[in-house]
């Protein structure tokens, strides 16, 4: 484990700054921890995250609330993302059982 993190390190300090580093690269960085490489991922993917949570709620701030959810979650599982399929497929997915989970909840607190 220090050994790819060193050479993680050791690869970052040889990028030129401003450099654009790949997908693939980027996830890999944030699975170690890397928040700004997170942070790339965010901007990349955020629009389209917000937009999924948008179409299943059709409320603003529902689906931003929905959208933070899906984020946080992203961060917390993306140690679970393998890259058998791309991030955005991934992501897809967790966002999509984030915005149902949360209405499910909101639906079993009407009811009750």
């Amino acid at each position: 484990m220090q050994l790819v993190i060193l050479a993680c390190l050791e690869r970052r300090m040889t990028m030129k700054q401003g450099a654009e580093r790949s997908e693939k690269q980027l996830i890999q960085l944030a699975q170690l921890g890397d928040k700004e490489a997170f942070a790339q991922l965010y901007e990349t993917h955020k629009q389209r995250v917000y937009a999924i949570c948008l179409r299943i709620t059709r409320e603003k701030t529902e689906a931003e609330d929905c959208a933070q959810e899906a984020f946080l979650q992203c961060f917390l599982r993306l140690s679970t993302f393998r890259g058998d399929s791309a991030l955005s497929t991934w992501l897809h997915r967790l966002t999509v059982n984030v915005v149902l989970m949360r209405l499910r909840a909101v639906r079993e607190a009407g009811v009750a």
